[in-house]
């Protein structure tokens, strides 16, 4: 705001909106703030493509696990959650029935 650019709130919006930031000229940023600007827009261009290949490895491990794919049908439960549960519990035998699971979930 202290140039005058303003995105609006919203990963999507800055994704969209710093490389409109970067090409105006004529928006008053120092030189050495388009750099660095820039810089960090790689970095967030690299990280979300590290997060899609590491979604497309859990999608394989949730693909080739039977407990994963039945926790994913439970509404609220997504792929993270459902490879997390498997793999923090492992065994689902181990508890006598659901809420000794979920007290031990909450302890």
């Amino acid at each position: 705001m202290e140039y005058g650019v303003i995105i609006p709130k919203g990963i999507s919006y800055i994704r969209k909106q710093i490389p409109l930031v970067l090409e105006d000229a004529e928006n008053g940023l120092t030189v050495l703030f388009r750099e660095l600007l820039s810089e960090l827009y790689e970095e967030m261009a690299h990280l979300d493509k590290r997060i899609e290949k590491l979604e497309h490895k859990l999608e394989t491990i949730a693909a080739n696990n039977e407990a994963s794919r039945l926790l994913l049908t439970i509404p609220g439960i997504g792929l993270l959650s459902a490879t997390a549960l498997f793999t923090a519990i492992g065994d689902i035998s181990a508890f006598k029935n659901g809420r000794e699971m979920a007290a031990w979930l909450f302890r």
